[in-house]
């Protein structure tokens, strides 16, 4: 973790040192520009000089300088710094273009003299030397800003690497520390959770005696549910047997009186029959009467 911190902080360290040197190539790059406006500016005066002196007569012209500068020759061309994008960069070469780049301004904003003896040809051969000059000059400060613009944009590639690189390391440092927050939570989850197993190993073997207990339980009740349901079987099966005595006893009863009420039936009649054949002796005995 500590050396996580280590190179998270060197990055940031970098990428702020590369922010400074950012600032400074912008900000020269801003005074470059504004020199190179100031050189287009200075050119189009000349040439507009130029176009005046042309118009003003001879007597009126003094430049003391012209025939040096005409016949001098345009034999060296100026040197431009090479620029590799992938090489180191250096402060002190870019002080160092800047530095030529400001003596090119100074050399060419010293006026014109005047020199009376100064022909048209000369002056031509004067202001087109200058032009010339000034357009070398001019290529080159381009040519500088060009490869300013080269180091600016390699400068901006670091730097989003850089950010990119910074963003991967603070995207590694949360994560590391998400997954330390996350092993604690593992921890503590698995701590809890093995809590939980004791206790629900604890609370199965209680409920596996109380289980056994209740089967021995109902076990024993089974035994005497089945004692009753035979008990109570046999004292229904005797209980059958009384009902169907009683039966047999009423029927027999019932059929007692019913012989009983035949009898005292068929005594009523025999002693009718009695009583009948009685009168009917006494009967023929009344009309046997006249013949005594």
């Amino acid at each position: 973790m500590h050396i996580e911190e280590a190179e998270h902080q060197n990055q940031f360290s970098i990428s702020d040192e590369l922010m400074q040197l950012e600032k400074e190539y912008l900000l020269k790059n801003k005074k470059l520009q504004k020199k190179s406006n100031q050189v287009v500016k200075e050119v189009e005066a000349l040439v507009k000089g130029g176009r005046a002196v042309m118009d003003t007569p001879f007597s009126k012209i003094n430049y003391p300088e012209v025939a040096k500068a005409a016949e001098s020759p345009m034999t060296s061309k100026p040197k431009i710094p090479s620029f590799n994008p992938k090489s180191k960069i250096d402060k002190n070469d870019i002080i160092s273009q800047d530095i030529e780049a400001n003596e090119l301004l100074l050399n060419h904003n010293q006026p014109i003299s005047n020199d009376e003896n100064i022909g048209q040809e000369a002056l031509n051969r004067l202001l087109k030397a200058k032009l010339q000059v000034l357009q070398v000059d001019f290529e080159k400060l381009v040519k500088l800003h060009q490869t300013k613009e080269t180091v600016i944009r390699s400068v901006e590639e670091r730097l989003k690497l850089s950010d990119e690189e910074k963003n991967k390391a603070l995207k590694n440092f949360q994560t590391s520390q998400e997954l330390d927050v996350t092993s604690k939570s593992q921890k503590q989850i698995e701590n809890e959770q093995n809590s939980k197993d004791i206790r629900l190993n604890r609370s199965l073997e209680e409920l596996e005696k109380q289980k056994k207990l209740t089967n021995a339980q109902l076990q024993k009740e089974k035994i005497k549910f089945e004692e009753l349901n035979l008990n109570y079987n046999n004292l229904f099966k005797d209980f059958k047997k009384v009902e169907k005595k009683n039966s047999d006893l009423l029927l027999i009863f019932k059929k007692q009186q019913l012989l009983i009420e035949v009898l005292r039936k068929q005594k009523v009649h025999i002693e009718a029959a009695k009583l009948l054949q009685f009168t009917e002796e006494e009967f023929l005995k009344a009309l046997n009467l006249p013949n005594y």
